[in-house]
């Protein structure tokens, strides 16, 4: 089956808002959401875990002090909450589990795939999204596909490993691959591969960067972005 290719690219960031060590400052945060704006990226994105390890910040307060710190960029669902002015806010559902695959296609907007896995993998993936939502009668075309993209950009291959795998190892524990689950390098080598992703079909990437270090947004927003952005119209 041909993949479509996409039209346009949302690119946000995936908030560093866990780890073992202590967590950033609300000013911190707060700035971190006022940068991703004004650096041009199209949304931020939380978790929640309900058992973990790590410290991990509420999302929903994440969220609520990234909508009073911006005024444009997308954010993540709020389940049961009466929004004003009256607005649809779309739902998205991850995971590689066959269930997770089936309710993406049944009940949401869109599906989420991982870190976990190779561009390779998705096209077999989203087939099965695709065939969900039109076993459940509904129009498969209309969905959404993202990914959730470790990215360390630096000079210093080593010095970017070091990063990444200190804030992974703090979330996933020692058992991450970071060499095979994460892009780390230079910001060439980094936005290759997120390139590779719209170009088989997915419309929503989420960089996950390991900290707040504004100096790396920046290089993520300047170096990367434009990057994947021109590859999807060169796919036009």
């Amino acid at each position: 089956m041909s993949q479509l290719r996409p039209s346009s690219v949302s690119i946000g960031i995936h908030v560093p808002s866990s780890a073992v060590a202590p967590l950033d400052s609300d000013e911190a945060y707060a700035e971190f959401f006022r940068q991703v704006e004004a650096l041009g990226l199209d949304a931020v994105w939380t978790e929640d875990r309900i058992f973990h390890d790590a410290n991990m910040l509420d999302p929903l307060m994440l969220l609520a002090s990234a909508a009073a710190c911006t005024r444009r960029i997308e954010l993540f669902c709020l389940d049961n909450a009466t929004v004003r002015p009256a607005a649809r806010v779309p739902l998205y559902v991850g995971g590689h589990a066959e269930g997770a695959l089936r309710r993406a296609g049944e009940l949401a907007d869109g599906w989420i795939m991982s870190p976990f896995g190779t561009v390779r993998d998705f096209p077999g993936l989203w087939r099965k999204v695709q065939d969900s939502a039109r076993a459940a009668g509904r129009n498969p075309d209309s969905l959404v596909a993202g990914r959730l993209v470790y990215v360390a950009v630096d000079e210093d291959r080593e010095r970017a490993q070091t990063a990444m795998r200190t804030f992974l190892h703090g979330y996933y524990g020692a058992r991450f691959d970071v060499d095979q689950w994460a892009i780390v390098g230079t910001a060439r080598e980094v936005a290759a591969r997120p390139a590779e992703h719209v170009e088989a079909g997915i419309t929503k990437l989420m960089p996950g960067i390991p900290s707040l270090d504004l100096a790396h947004l920046r290089r993520v927003a300047n170096e990367v972005a434009p990057v994947v952005r021109a590859r999807t119209g060169a796919a036009r």
